[in-house]
């Protein structure tokens, strides 16, 4: 049995974790985005490689990832199932709302344990924490749950 498992009562829940400030702003934009101004956000931005999508009333509605945004920009013209266009028609005719995946999202209540088993399973390094109306609230990362951890006096093992 891991030493998280063991801890998982002390360890608490995802509210305790922003309560010690282990958090940050989430890089939010809406679902109408076009794709030129995801790809400037990106650029201007390296903190993190996912932007997260959000519609009028500003609920999460998804995820998305610059890899997804370099490969359909640079590589959209050597799909064979494509057609021909230029790069300004591509970077005018998409927005956030084509290339979204799936949101997958925390909220103040999970488990700590439990959150960081959903980001390990879905290969996240981040994840949104969400209000109860479905609103982000703040982007937590495994750093910080691992911080959070530490400072709770959880050890890393001896040497």
């Amino acid at each position: 049995m891991s030493c998280l498992l063991q801890d998982r009562k002390k360890l608490g829940i995802i509210a305790d974790v922003l309560g010690h400030g282990f958090c940050r702003q989430a890089p939010v934009i809406k679902n109408n985005v076009p794709l030129r101004e995801i790809m400037a956000i990106f650029a201007e931005d390296s903190f993190s490689s996912r932007l997260y999508v959000v519609n009028a009333q500003e609920v999460f509605m998804g995820i998305v990832g610059l890899a997804d945004i370099l490969r359909y920009s640079f590589f959209y013209n050597h799909d064979p199932y494509a057609h021909a266009v230029s790069e300004a028609q591509l970077f005018q005719a998409e927005s956030a709302e084509g290339f979204m995946r799936k949101r997958i999202f925390a909220k103040a209540t999970d488990d700590i344990v439990d959150t960081m088993e959903k980001m390990v399973a879905a290969g996240l390094q981040e994840i949104v924490v969400t209000e109860d109306n479905e609103r982000i609230r703040v982007l937590v990362t495994l750093g910080d749950l691992l911080r959070f951890y530490q400072a709770k006096g959880g050890g890393f093992g001896s040497p």
